[in-house]
C-alpha cells in the first residue's frame, strides 16, 4: 500500500509540474502569438538547482551493495538515524 501512496505522490508531483509548463507555453502564445521555449529552460534550471542543493544539504554516506555482482551499485545510509532512531 505504501507503493501505492508514493507512485500517486509521484504522478501528481509529474503532472503538476508539466500543467504548469504547458499553462506557461499557452499563456506566451495566447498574448504573443509566438511559442517561447524559453521558461521551459528556466524550469530545468530550478529543477537541476533543487536536485544539487538536496544533494549538498543531505548528510549520507553511498555503501557498496553486495547483493548486486554484474555492475556496482551503491546505497545512500543517512549519517544520523532519521525517523528510526
Amino acid at each position: 500500500m505504501d507503493a501505492f501512496v508514493l507512485q500517486l505522490l509521484n504522478g501528481l508531483d509529474k503532472g503538476g509540474a508539466y500543467a504548469l509548463i504547458a499553462l506557461g507555453l499557452t499563456l506566451v502564445f495566447g498574448t504573443l502569438g509566438v511559442v517561447n521555449f524559453a521558461h521551459d529552460a528556466l524550469f530545468m534550471l530550478g529543477a537541476f538547482c533543487a536536485v544539487t542543493l538536496q544533494k549538498l544539504l543531505t548528510l549520507s554516506v553511498k555503501v557498496k551493495d553486495e547483493s548486486v555482482t554484474f555492475f556496482d551499485a551503491y546505497e545512500e545510509i543517512p549519517l544520523s538515524g532519521g525517523l528510526d532512531g
